[in-house]
């Protein structure tokens, strides 16, 4: 395995590639999706939900923010 990251040295490099390579994998969906004007399916409120390509955004935004909020 590679060695950990200097910048998160609790967090395997393998872990920060592969978080690197999902976040965009989502973004070419969310613009495939804004593309074609088709709703998104995204877990919202315990629920999954369809939304617009760009209330899906705000809300993973929000929903990002405030997860950071409570990890530190």
């Amino acid at each position: 395995m590679k060695a950990t990251s200097s910048k998160n040295s609790s967090v395997p490099a393998v872990a920060l590639e592969g978080e690197k390579d999902l976040r965009a994998a989502v973004a070419e969906v969310v613009t495939e999706h804004k593309k074609t004007r088709k709703p998104m399916a995204v877990w919202y409120d315990g629920k999954a939900v369809l939304m617009s390509p760009d209330k899906a955004v705000s809300v993973m935004r929000e929903s990002r923010t405030a997860y950071s909020a409570k990890r530190m």
